[in-house]
């Protein structure tokens, strides 16, 4: 595929790709954004990649599709991709308890832990506590010694948070950013191999993409930087950038669970993956593991969002680390899949995501299979954003 300008469209459908470029302009003007950028696929084909906009909200430098863009929790389903890898390997199963991992744990695990299993971590039902509010992901870095390296770092933090009371039952959906904390430990353990070489290993390198952890610029000052609202007491008044250097970032203890960026091009690569083996096909993954990630034995996802829209299952999820959006949706029965990326995290760049998602899903989804249900009407979003400022 050759990459363009960030004005044109990448497309093989070029009427689709047009009324795609003019999706993303409407949305841009309508909610102000600096820069916005989606992706539309099936199994075997790009139907549609466009970047439009700044990459710095008052610069004249263009997005371009190589571009990257942070995708905050959206990271989740690339982390439960590699432990699937891992699974396969023989590595992990997804039965795996933490205390079979860490011996240390002993009989000093919380009883409310003692049978937790890799699959509840990914699938928040391990009844751990958020860690969704910058502040309370600041506030774990104290039960951990920073100096040691990251993998330390999680392997501490998890042990340590495996001895305190559940925050919640472990049959009940309750969102936590630490249940890929600890699975992101667990691999380490397990494989003898830190997270980050885990996920260029098992995934990146296989995949032939690029992942970069943090904000894009502060990798590289010419990368797309994020945008936050400005406030005025208790009124907002338009957005501003960040400096990438001082913007909070997720950390060691918190980067397996929402910390990538990547460009379209490449979360596109990735999209295809995930309908590769919706289809019966196997790919990086044998297809029953991405069935398992998207179904499950219990029916929720792992690393994805069990959703609707327009009428039609659907596997979504959004992210933010509070200056860039992201938001995805993929559509099993349908072969098709779409992710927006916005260098702002303003509430206007929130509403944009999704409802540029939505619109997008509209376009290329058969006339005839598309329903708007109530329960759906009232969807506020894919889901609950994280982290709050």
């Amino acid at each position: 595929m050759t990459v363009q300008s960030a004005d044109q469209p990448v497309t093989s459908e070029a009427g689709a790709g047009v009324a795609l470029e003019s999706i993303l302009r409407e949305a841009r003007e309508q909610y102000e954004l600096p820069a916005i950028a989606a992706v539309v696929v099936k199994a075997d084909s790009v139907l549609g990649v466009v970047a439009i906009g700044a990459r710095r909200l008052g610069h004249t430098d263009r997005v371009m599709l190589t571009d990257r863009f942070h995708i905050g929790s959206n990271g989740k389903a690339f982390a439960s991709t590699v432990i699937a890898k891992l699974v396969e390997e023989g590595v992990l199963a997804w039965d795996s308890r933490p205390i079979d991992v860490f011996p240390e744990l002993g009989s000093s695990v919380h009883d409310g832990f003692r049978e937790v299993t890799l699959q509840q971590l990914l699938g928040h039902r391990a009844g751990l506590p958020p860690y969704k509010l910058l502040k309370s992901i600041r506030s774990a870095e104290r039960r951990v010694d920073t100096s040691d390296s990251p993998r330390a770092q999680r392997r501490a933090f998890a042990v340590w948070l495996l001895r305190q009371t559940p925050d919640a039952a472990t049959d009940i959906d309750h969102y936590s950013n630490a249940g890929y904390t600890i699975a992101a430990a667990m691999a380490e353990e397990a494989a003898d191999e830190p997270w980050e070489s885990l996920l260029e290993s098992r995934l990146a390198r296989p995949l032939g993409i690029s992942l970069w952890w943090g904000q894009p610029a502060r990798v590289d000052p010419a990368q797309p930087w994020g945008h936050e609202q400005k406030s005025y007491g208790i009124v907002h008044a338009g957005q501003h950038e960040t400096k990438p250097e001082e913007y909070f970032n997720m950390g060691p203890l918190f980067g397996p669970a929402g910390d990538l960026a990547l460009s379209p091009i490449d979360y596109a690569v990735f999209l295809q993956q995930h309908l590769t083996g919706l289809k019966g096909k196997d790919g990086l993954l044998q297809a029953s593991s991405i069935q398992y990630l998207h179904f499950g034995p219990d029916g929720y996802a792992l690393g994805w969002r069990k959703s609707t829209i327009h009428g039609v299952p659907a596997r979504t999820h959004t992210g933010t680390e509070g200056t860039f959006i992201a938001a995805v949706a993929l559509l099993p029965e349908h072969d098709l899949a779409a992710a927006v990326l916005v260098n702002s995290a303003t509430p206007n760049a929130d509403k944009a995501s999704l409802e540029v998602t939505k619109a997008i899903l509209r376009l290329y989804l058969p006339s005839a299979s598309r329903t708007t249900s109530g329960a759906e009407a009232n969807q506020p979003r894919l889901l609950p954003g994280a982290p709050d400022q």
